[in-house]
């Protein structure tokens, strides 16, 4: 996808890895510091920013909504059918909210911890977690239809935005923060992508 199609309806559906809740406070800090939180919500605002008359940004429970007024409802995938209990954020313009199929209903709460992680030598446990449940999109596909509302916003435009948010609560803001890719502006300060440290002797 870019910023250069048109579409009538388009969805997003990103892991959100780098600025979830679930990732702990400790852990959210530290990222929220060293620029990675702030580069995964702009990935996310990228993909709202995509052109189309009504978009769906899915996401999962995370700080995006802290720095940008996009309109959003909280919602949790065991509404849509899953067994999962996994909140999750649905950002939407240009079409009205989607409405759950199983309205406050809750599932089985599911484990994506450290240990948990570390004993997946497939990566089966990770997939089935970051997968999109198929009746979860189906219905929101089917749900989701442009009402002529939407207005279009500009990548340009909300990356400062977001950035006067993120700075005014006293974090960093990346030197090239307004760049539409997470990638460094120039390729001496992306030569450390090639370098590989020298670990600690454990064998994987």
């Amino acid at each position: 996808m870019s910023h250069g199609g048109g579409w009538e309806r388009a969805f997003t559906f990103l892991p959100s890895e780098q600025q979830a809740v679930s990732l702990g406070l400790d852990t959210a800090t530290i990222m929220a510091l060293d620029g990675r939180m702030f580069n995964g919500i702009k990935q996310w605002l990228r993909c709202w920013c995509f052109r189309a008359q009504c978009l769906l940004a899915e996401t999962r429970d995370g700080y995006a909504s802290d720095f940008h007024d996009a309109p959003y409802m909280r919602t949790n995938l065991a509404e849509w059918g899953s067994g999962r209990n996994e909140s999750k954020l649905l950002f939407v313009r240009g079409a009205p909210f989607p409405r759950p199929t199983h309205a406050h209903r809750q599932g089985m709460q599911g484990s994506s911890g450290g240990r948990a992680r570390a004993a997946d030598t497939t990566g089966s446990r990770a997939q089935a977690r970051d997968d999109t449940p198929a009746g979860f999109a189906h219905e929101l596909a089917l749900q989701m239809q442009t009402d002529g509302t939407g207005a279009q916003p500009q990548f340009a435009i909300e990356i400062e935005r977001f950035a006067a948010a993120w700075y005014m609560t006293g974090l960093p803001v990346p030197e090239d923060y307004s760049n539409a890719s997470k990638l460094k502006s120039s390729p001496e300060r992306r030569a450390y992508m090639q370098v590989r440290s020298t670990g600690d002797d454990r064998h994987i």
